[in-house]
C-alpha cells in the first residue's frame, strides 16, 4: 500500500468519525437533560478561569459528571 493510499484512507475514515460525532452531539443537544448539564458545565469552567478556587474546580468535575450521566 502506497503512503497516498493509507493517507487517504486515514482521512476518509476521520472525515467519517467527524461527521458522526456532530450527528450524536447534535442529538445530545436536542435532549433538555444533556443540554442542561452541558449548559452548567460551561458555566462552571467559566468560573473556574475567573477564578481558580478548588471550589469550582469541584464543581467542574460534578457538572461533567452529570453532563456524562445525561449523555
Amino acid at each position: 500500500m502506497s503512503y497516498q493510499k493509507a493517507s487517504d484512507i486515514i482521512k476518509a475514515r476521520r472525515q467519517r468519525a467527524e461527521a458522526q460525532a456532530a450527528m450524536r452531539r447534535e442529538i445530545a443537544l436536542n435532549d433538555s437533560r444533556f443540554y442542561q448539564a452541558e449548559k452548567k458545565l460551561r458555566a462552571s469552567n467559566l468560573a473556574l478561569l475567573k477564578s481558580n478556587t478548588k471550589a469550582n474546580e469541584n464543581n467542574v468535575k460534578k457538572c461533567q459528571k452529570e453532563r456524562d450521566v445525561a449523555l
